[in-house]
């Protein structure tokens, strides 16, 4: 069991504000110089490599409209975010930078194949040394990893599923958890105040492992949970 899940702070999207944009390296900087753990989001680029990087096109944090899965690495790696100097970096780079420093949790952001992504991501984490975990709302994608790795830690998504644009019945099957006693992942990532019966029951039957809950954006509630057991992934304060 990975304790720092429970008993260290994440990020979310690493450390960010005005000065460092979500999902950049002076964001994951700035988290580690405060002895956080750090959340990132990662995507397939079209020459199938990982970047690092949360929507499935550019515009909301760029000036640039470009969807991630049909543009190369070192296209992305060229776009500015946010205004600053920092640009969408690779997972590779990311892994430089904190170089087992404080935990990483690394969210699987794939809606389509499960395969290339998921082989990259192992080939490139074979080779890290530091702590990590791995999540996603994709329970094929974590499927695929564990059969792979046994030794990855896993962690299935978990959340109301209000703004996704997935057919019904995959809303179904991922909203009610039902691919849960398959997967049997390693812990839960919760969407907080989320209060969906079948997902509290599926909750109580796996009690035995770990929840953190997301995203947080309250000090009071982020503190409550932590001293509670659970972990937190949080985002526009410092937790004292």
């Amino acid at each position: 069991m990975m304790n720092w899940l429970s008993k260290t702070p994440i990020t979310h999207r690493g450390f960010h504000n005005n000065e460092f944009p979500e999902n950049s390296l002076g964001a994951f900087e700035y988290a580690i110089k405060n002895d956080y753990a750090i959340e990132l989001d990662i995507r397939l680029t079209k020459d199938k490599k990982i970047a690092v990087f949360h929507d499935l096109d550019t515009s909301r944090v760029t000036r640039t409209n470009l969807l991630v899965k049909n543009s190369t690495l070192s296209e992305l790696e060229k776009i500015k975010l946010e205004e600053t100097t920092y640009t969408i970096p690779s997972l590779v780079d990311v892994l430089k930078l904190v170089n087992g420093r404080v935990p990483l949790l690394i969210e699987i952001k794939n809606e389509g194949g499960v395969g290339d992504l998921e082989e990259e991501l192992i080939r490139i984490l074979d080779n890290y040394k530091g702590e990590f975990a791995i999540q996603s709302f994709n329970p094929l994608s974590l499927k695929y990893i564990s059969d792979k790795r046994e030794n990855f830690s896993i962690g299935l998504l978990v959340g109301s599923f209000k703004k996704s644009k997935i057919s019904f019945l995959k809303k179904f099957l991922l909203k009610n958890m039902l691919l849960t006693p398959i997967l049997r992942p390693d812990f839960f990532s919760v969407e907080y105040g989320v209060e969906i019966w079948s997902q509290q029951t599926m909750l109580k039957i796996f009690s035995s492992k770990q929840i953190i809950y997301w995203t947080i954006r309250n000090e009071s509630v982020a503190n409550d949970l932590l001293t509670s057991g659970k972990g937190v992934i949080f985002e526009g304060f410092n937790i004292k």
